[in-house]
């Protein structure tokens, strides 16, 4: 945007935005009509071999007093795609910055899916790649045709943001960096479904995988704590399974009696895999015992 002689940059720092439509609607007004709707967004990115190579830009004033930030170029190409919708979901509508959760199933942006009460009406998206000139510009124009539909402005009493009977759209947008995605999405998949609990260990196969996959620091230890969780499931059954198998072979009646009930007690399963122990525990007893009717002569 500008101001004055200057222009000021909005950085885009985050992979997604969400924008509430028609927010300048006066209160008072007994008849409101929304009519059509385009909607121009134009972008500047920034590229350069030398990756720490920075650029200063004025991105904010206030009172007269100038904000500038240091942006480094693109390091991946990405895809930033925007969407209208209409919310259909009174407590959703009313807020005024819901999380990436309230909007897409499992934040997930690589599979969009958005939530049920969210009705996408337009979409576009670009493609941004990282080579070529040192800037370069791009714009999106989206055009949402409303034919002056009648709507009615509902009561609030929890904030500043306008409720309406119908026809409360939003702006979402979503910045997803197409190849470094992917990389992250097949890493997670990966770990996900891995069976071999060597290959979740420190410096081994996954722990490599993430390690040189070349994506930030912050999302490198999120998928090491994934790692970590699925390795601490599968060690978790190993041994469920090692109790199983070894309360399947014990031949001594006052260990199965006395010393395994202590060792499931003092174990680290949950309760329900505890008392699947302690039944077994008791059928392998009753197999071991002698029949009490072989105690007794017939006569």
């Amino acid at each position: 945007m500008n101001v004055g002689d200057e222009v000021v940059y909005l950085i885009l720092d985050e992979r997604f935005a969400y924008i509430r439509l028609f927010q300048q609607v006066e209160k008072n007004q007994s008849k409101i009509e929304l009519h059509d709707v385009s909607i121009r967004m134009r972008f500047t990115s920034y590229r350069n071999t030398n990756r720490e190579s920075r650029i200063r830009l004025l991105t904010g004033v206030n009172n007269n007093v100038l904000t500038h930030t240091q942006i480094t170029p693109l390091r991946e190409s990405f895809i930033f795609k925007v969407f209208i919708v209409e919310v259909c979901d009174r407590d959703t509508a009313l807020n005024r910055n819901p999380t990436i959760g309230d909007i897409i199933v499992d934040g997930d942006i690589q599979y969009l899916k958005f939530r049920e009460y969210l009705n996408p009406v337009l979409a576009t998206e670009i493609e941004i790649s990282c080579d070529g000139c040192q800037f370069q510009h791009h714009e999106i124009v989206m055009c949402l045709e409303l034919n002056k539909l009648k709507i009615c402005l509902l009561e609030n009493d929890e904030n500043d943001v306008l409720l309406f009977n119908k026809g409360n759209y939003a702006l979402v947008f979503f910045c997803r960096l197409s190849q470094l995605d992917v990389r992250i999405q097949t890493i997670k998949e990966g770990i996900e479904k891995e069976d071999e609990i060597d290959r979740l260990r420190d410096f081994q196969f996954w722990y490599q995988q993430i390690t040189n996959s070349n994506i930030s620091e912050i999302l490198q230890n999120r998928l090491h704590e994934k790692r970590r969780q699925r390795f601490d499931e599968l060690e978790y059954n190993r041994k469920f399974n090692e109790f199983v198998e070894q309360i399947r072979q014990e031949t001594d009646l006052n260990r199965l009696k006395n010393e395994w009930i202590t060792k499931i007690d003092k174990s680290k399963f949950n309760d329900e895999d505890k008392n699947t122990l302690y039944d077994l525990r008791e059928e392998r007893i009753q197999e071991l015992q002698p029949n009490e009717s072989d105690d007794y002569q017939r006569i």
